[in-house]
């Protein structure tokens, strides 16, 4: 099953950003074109930006649900 990990509420502290994430499902996979390429993730980091995101405190706020990561 794809998934990913995803937050509906931003938090009041990093402590309790973290603790608000969700695994989610992620919806049905469209058809890949003949141009299109799909790469499975198996990792991905959590940084200080995300973390500031995720309470509101990035110079830009990303709408809700989010899904942190961006590396």
């Amino acid at each position: 099953m794809d998934s990913m990990w995803s937050i509906s509420a931003y938090g009041k502290s990093f402590e309790h950003a973290i603790s608000l994430l969700q695994w989610s499902a992620l919806p049905p996979r469209e058809a890949l074109e003949s141009h299109d390429v799909r790469i499975r993730v198996k990792a991905a980091a959590l940084n200080f930006f995300d973390l500031l995101a995720m309470c509101k405190r990035y110079q830009v706020v990303y709408p809700l649900p989010m899904s942190p990561g961006t590396e």
